[in-house]
């Protein structure tokens, strides 16, 4: 893979140990498990059959299939996944999958068969029925606003026959991250992935963020293209005050690099807690966002207050877990607040 692509290093990046810090590790991973569990459960309250066929768009190395292993639901068997197909359009990235997930040894524990498909997530290729259509890592933000609809269009109408019910997993970029409030006034913009880890240097690539009540409307305005409907919808923010770019300070002047400092509180180190204040003026935004803020930045805030200018160790990593918990009280707002924006829809129906 060329240094001169908005790709460069992404290998280098997700087979990185140092990827999987502890805001990944411990707040990020288990907020996904957790929220695509209750996914799970409800699609199959709908008619989600126990036996599942995943399709992964824009799957990477795999690391979706990792998550879905994760849940509760498929680690105590209630969902299981008889087969797993990947699509990806990048072939180094579709590489590390095969040799991850379809080696010599076989499909990971758990898992039925695996198959891997280079394709575009614009037009993807007929792969056959599946019962999840999955996105994780905002593979979806790639596309143009435009081209997003018309996309879930055909993969609902080509991967969910009529009368078949399965949950859509929809992950894009939000639209109102602290992390790019110098970008709150457009849609989509040239965004560099400056945090992977790896000595590689990416150039910008075009992506597009989500308002959570805009991207509900253009999904349900795609499954009903597809002739199919939406019989449940939630919508989840994700990495509300520590997303990748908070470490690189790249899209908002001013703000702490707070993933940085929470990481180095969790391991009982680190300075002054009050550096992690979350105090960065925000531009003009929909009243709700501006209130859901406004309600993050003093919960945030209140608890930094309290834990005092210099906490022992102990106390520190008592006070990253407080700040998670401070984070996770308003993802299921879904207004396009965080790093992430996930809509997992239940669709059906069909003639």
């Amino acid at each position: 893979m060329d240094d001169a692509t908005p790709y460069a290093g992404a290998v280098d990046h997700y087979t990185s140990a140092a990827r999987r810090d502890w805001v990944k590790r411990t707040w990020e991973e288990p907020a996904l498990h957790r929220h695509l569990d209750a996914a799970l459960r409800r699609a199959r309250a709908l008619g989600l059959p126990a036996d599942v066929a995943v399709l992964d768009l824009g799957c990477g190395t795999g690391v979706g299939l990792d998550l879905l292993r994760g849940t509760a639901a498929v680690a105590a068997g209630d969902v299981r996944v008889a087969r797993y197909t990947g699509l990806d359009l990048d072939a180094d990235l579709l590489a590390v999958a095969r040799d991850r997930l379809a080696g010599p040894e076989g499909p990971p524990p758990g898992v039925g068969a695996v198959a891997l498909v280079r394709g575009d997530l614009a037009d993807p290729p007929e792969v056959g029925p599946h019962d999840v259509l999955l996105s994780s890592g905002v593979p979806l933000s790639h596309l143009p606003p435009d081209a997003l609809g018309p996309a879930l269009t055909r993969v609902v109408t080509r991967a969910v026959p009529p009368g078949r019910t399965a949950l859509l997993v929809v992950d894009v970029l939000g639209r109102w991250s602290l992390e790019w409030t110098s970008r709150w006034d457009r849609t989509r913009w040239a965004y560099r992935m400056s945090f992977f880890a790896t000595d590689a240097a990416a150039e910008a690539a075009e992506m597009t963020t989500w308002d959570g009540e805009e991207l509900e409307r253009t999904v349900r305005t795609a499954v009903a293209a597809a002739g199919r409907e939406v019989l449940d919808a939630t919508r989840v923010d994700r990495s509300l005050a520590v997303g990748r770019h908070t470490s690189t300070g790249e899209y908002t002047p001013g703000l702490p690099r707070l993933r940085d400092l929470v990481d180095a509180l969790a391991a009982g180190g680190g300075g002054d807690p009050a550096a992690l204040r979350i105090a960065v003026p925000l531009p003009p935004a929909p009243p709700a966002v501006a209130a859901a803020h406004a309600r993050l930045a003093v919960a945030w805030n209140t608890r930094l207050d309290a834990a005092g200018p210099a906490p022992d160790a102990a106390a520190r990593r008592a006070l990253a877990e407080d700040l998670r918990a401070v984070e996770a009280a308003q993802e299921p707002e879904g207004l396009g607040i965080g790093h992430s924006l996930t809509l997992f829809a239940v669709v059906g129906g069909g003639a």
